[in-house]
């Protein structure tokens, strides 16, 4: 079953565990922290997934293989 979920997001690099093939929607900050949407399936076996949050102006690892834009949002002050 289709369903969109949502998940923390930390500064810096960071795993997530969700189902596999989730597509990552959306993220913004909510009273409880920065967090992200994304539409899994349910069913689907869970693994590991390498996130990252950049600031803007900061420098991005020069080993990323494959890497996407997601969204722009303003985290809480001093938190990126």
């Amino acid at each position: 079953m289709l369903t969109i979920h949502k998940y923390p997001i930390k500064p810096g690099a960071f795993d997530v565990e969700m189902p596999r093939g989730a597509k990552i929607l959306s993220a913004a900050v909510q009273p409880s922290g920065p967090q992200m949407w994304a539409l899994v399936d349910t069913n689907a076996r869970v693994c590991m997934r390498q996130c990252m949050a950049i600031g803007t102006g900061r420098p991005v690892p020069e080993d990323i293989e494959c890497a996407y834009f997601v969204a722009t949002f303003s985290p809480e002050p001093g938190l990126y």
